[in-house]
């Protein structure tokens, strides 16, 4: 299914423009571009290429589907991010991050989610990171904290319902 882009306010094209220098092959604007002939040949000027790819960026991380090669790539270009410091944040191998950009394994769920939250992290605005880190930090220890047993305990609290697991401190 194609991704299409548009600028609110603006005129839409007559026709879409197939936008292919991004790195996907199903991407078409509707608007925010300007088609010119020049003495060079056929040229195509885009508004804010930055916004732009923080749109594209943000529906890839929307969408409930797996990450393809091209979309794991684009995410990882867009976050200025070599294979092999993503490789290094996420503790693997450079090889593997290229793997994956290939389509010569497939990028498995939790790589996914984490390369889907670093991007979200990315593109937020300043003033939420903290925010959206902390709540990152939160559902993960609630994870963590899970007891083993067959119960679960939750309360409501401020940022919602939160796992109330006992936790039992050691004492030496």
């Amino acid at each position: 299914m194609a991704k299409r882009i548009s600028i609110r306010g603006q005129r839409p094209a007559k026709k879409p423009y197939h936008y292919r220098a991004c790195g996907l092959d199903d991407v078409y604007l509707t608007d925010g571009f300007v088609e010119e002939k020049t003495a060079y040949g056929p040229a195509v000027t885009i508004t804010d290429v930055p916004g732009l790819h923080r749109a594209i960026g943000r529906n890839i991380i929307s969408q409930g589907k797996p990450l393809s090669a091209r979309e794991f790539r684009f995410l990882r270009k867009n976050m200025d991010l070599t294979q092999e410091v993503l490789a290094a944040r996420l503790d693997l191998d450079g090889q593997t991050i290229a793997r994956y950009e290939k389509d010569q394994t497939a990028v498995p769920r939790a790589i996914d989610i984490v390369v889907r939250v670093m991007f979200a992290l990315h593109v937020a605005p300043p003033d939420r990171r903290e925010e959206m880190i902390e709540e990152i930090r939160s559902i993960v220890e609630d994870e963590l904290s899970q007891t083993s047993g067959p119960e679960r305990e939750f309360g409501l609290t401020k940022k919602g319902w939160r796992n109330r697991a006992v936790h039992v401190q050691h004492v030496h």
